[in-house]
């Protein structure tokens, strides 16, 4: 059950403060949250008739706000006892019992029970007047009930009707209000050093989007002040609790919170035990700076002090380690799949479809409507992210002064000069300006001449579809003051409709490490990496790190190369050579030049190897043209016309140098090949490879 202040006019909360009309059972339980609320404080009840107990006694108190007192019969108190107010005259002109009568009546009752409730409320003695009263036999709490209005979802918006206190109003304003309403959220706004941490981040945060993250901080550190509630009864303030003698205790409930399993030692949320971490330290940071302001005592300020020295020496033991490894070991093995081409193909030629139809449609048919303007946002949106790689957030937050407060000089023609052709024309060609990106820093944005042609359309448009002046973002929704249209919902709404294959993954950050990983496919130099991450907003560690080539591809195409080459003993061939010349001496094209002709005539083009030596797996490796698939098969040896064919006695000297491979069935290396043509002059002629891969043709004699 809720206190829900019925209202007249649910979008303006200064004016639509009313008094109880029927209560919500919104399922929440709250307790050990407020504060103010003690036995003191109790909410009117309903007494039974005494000649009908299913009928209630008509004797409700409402408040006047006029002469500050409670009367039972409120309309007409106020009709003989302030008829020359001006808001009684606008009523009692009105005909009874209409609509706009009863409407204006009940608002002006339920400003003046608001008015007494948050006067009892502040006082924390007496019986709040509620919509709907409960009977003498019914067992409800104070915190059973909000102001409320006629809209639902807003009981956050509610609670903060009934804030006692102005030492947060910014974090009341701008931040609790969008928290969702629950015994989270009152323990949050309940415990100061929770609100001071919480308004500390709202200073280093100012942007909108960062509220939500805010109040995400808040309830982690909430929820874990429940649970050390819950373990120590007798403290209440989370304050009490960062002193060291309850160091193990915080550190168990962040065990608890994050999941942690004793048995496996592994935590189930690692994120979240690290993130309290901080947010802790933070907190004792703000105990510390408030003593000192303060002239709290040195005692205190020692507490506090010692508290940090034992969390900082202690908590990476007991809690940081294992919450790393944990997280280290989720991201073993697990698949990284990036879009392919053509869906990207795909989707860019759906775009361009769209602009074009809808140009058509404003331009010539000059059909400008909210729909039209809707189609033109969503569109230009998605062109923009999948043109620039951008981050979804980033461009639908761009304002219009970014736009037009671009720099519109023109390149110097030194710098023109020393440009190739095709990169002059595109510096002439496209336009770039830059916007907020990610921590603050500044990201360029590139637009081609249809995208700025568009877009210039679109911002003609903004007064005929009703965008509000104060609505300063490029991609605004109409009849609203900050709303935006979501890049990553017209990116998926796109991706959808244009016949992708795997639509899913069409989506801002994987389109972003789809650009990164055909970038380092290209032999591009140091410069032109850090020019290709400043530009997608990052450094080039970051960049280096989480936006390449994934690693498995790495070790299996190239890294493979410098495996196989230390084990064929070829190093000395390969010296100066990049990776990409690896592959003709790695797997050569004469490698079976020393089989037989009786294997020659055995063999097939492409069959499989069932051989069980390693080295001759790798050498007969042939990668095949399919993408992410390796096929092993033996290459058809080829005739050369400078084959020089083995005689006997060449036979006979490796059977003498090298029988216990033969025996054995292993391949010689480098040395013992080598050692062989010194222990038998007639060998001297001949290549150490070639008498290694002749070991297997006399394997078979």
């Amino acid at each position: 059950m809720n206190l829900d202040f019925e209202t007249s006019d649910s979008d303006d909360l200064d004016t639509v403060l009313s008094p109880p009309c029927s209560p919500v059972n919104t399922n929440i339980n709250i307790v050990n949250t407020v504060a103010v609320h003690q036995i003191e404080l109790d909410v009117q009840r309903a007494r039974k008739c005494s000649y009908n107990y299913k009928k209630n006694v008509k004797d409700k108190r409402v408040y006047c706000i006029f002469c500050e007192n409670l009367q039972t019969n409120f309309p007409r108190h106020v009709e003989r006892k302030h008829a020359l107010e001006t808001e009684v005259r606008s009523f009692i002109l009105l005909p009874k019992k209409s609509k706009e009568r009863l409407r204006q009546l009940e608002l002006l009752k339920n400003k003046g029970n608001f008015h007494y409730n948050k006067t009892i409320l502040e006082k924390k003695k007496g019986s709040l007047i509620v919509g709907r009263r409960p009977t003498s036999s019914e067992k409800v709490a104070v915190n059973d009930y909000l102001p409320f209005t006629k809209r639902r979802n807003v009981q956050s918006q509610c609670a903060m009707l009934l804030q006692d206190t102005d030492d947060f109003k910014q974090l009341t304003a701008e931040v609790f209000i969008h928290m969702k309403y629950d015994n989270i959220s009152f323990t949050a706004q309940n415990d100061k050093l929770i609100c001071a941490f919480g308004a500390r981040l709202l200073k280093n945060h100012r942007e909108q989007h960062l509220k939500t993250y805010i109040s995400q901080r808040m309830r982690q550190i909430s929820k874990l002040l429940l649970i050390l509630r819950t373990l120590v009864p007798e403290l209440k303030n989370l304050e009490d609790f960062l002193v060291p003698q309850y160091f193990k205790t915080i550190v168990n409930a962040a065990k608890e919170i994050s999941g942690y399993n004793e048995t496996e030692n592994s935590y189930i949320h690692p994120s979240i035990a690290l993130k309290l971490g901080h947010t802790i330290l933070q907190c004792a940071d703000i105990i510390e700076c408030q003593s000192i302001i303060q002239g709290s005592s040195q005692d205190k300020i020692n507490k506090i002090k010692n508290f940090v020295t034992v969390f900082q020496k202690e908590w990476k033991f007991s809690i940081s380690s294992n919450a790393c490894q944990d997280l280290s070991k989720k991201k073993f093995n697990k698949t990284i799949n990036l879009p392919d081409a053509k869906d990207i193909t795909v989707l860019h030629n759906y775009l361009l479809n769209q602009i074009k139809n809808v140009t058509h449609l404003v331009d010539e048919q000059k059909e400008i409507n909210q729909e039209t303007y809707k189609l033109f946002c969503k569109t230009l949106l998605t062109q923009i992210i999948l043109l620039n790689r951008r981050r979804s957030g980033e461009v639908e937050r761009i304002q219009i002064t970014d736009y037009l407060n671009r720099d519109k000089k023109k390149m110097q023609e030194e710098i023109l000069k020393s440009l190739t052709e095709v990169e002059s024309k595109l510096s002439n060609s496209f336009i770039r300006f830059e916007i907020r990106g990610k921590r603050g820093r500044g990201v360029p944005v590139l637009l081609t001449p249809d995208m700025k042609k568009s877009l210039d359309l679109m911002l003609d448009m903004r007064a005929s579809v009703h965008i509000f002046e104060q609505n300063k973002n490029l991609f605004a929704i109409p009849y609203t003051a900050v709303g935006v249209y979501r890049g990553s919902d017209c990116l998926r709404s796109a991706a959808i409709k244009c016949g992708a294959a795997q639509p899913q993954l069409l989506t801002s950050t994987k389109l972003r490490k789809h650009v990164a990983t055909i970038t380092q496919l290209l032999n591009l130099t140091t410069n032109d990496r850090e020019q290709l991450a400043n530009f997608m907003g990052h450094d080039l560690a970051i960049h280096n790190e989480y936006y390449r080539l994934p690693d498995n591809t790495l070790q299996l195409s190239r890294v493979s190369k410098i495996l196989l080459a230390a084990e064929s003993g070829k190093i000395n061939e390969l010296k100066g050579k990049t990776l990409d010349e690896f592959d003709d001496i790695i797997i050569p094209n004469d490698l079976n030049e020393s089989s037989s002709d009786e294997k020659e005539d055995d063999e097939k083009e492409d069959d499989t190897i069932e051989n069980s030596d390693l080295f001759e797996n790798h050498v007969r490796m042939n990668i095949s043209e399919t993408e992410n698939s390796i096929t092993v098969v033996a290459k058809k040896s080829k005739k050369r016309g400078d084959y020089i064919k083995w005689t006997m006695a060449e036979i006979n000297a490796i059977k003498r140098s090298l029988g216990k491979f033969i025996a054995l069935r292993k391949i010689p290396q480098q040395h013992d090949c080598l050692l062989a043509i010194k222990n038998e002059p007639i060998l001297k002629n001949r290549d150490w490879k070639k008498i290694k891969f002749q070991v297997e043709t006399v394997k078979l004699y």
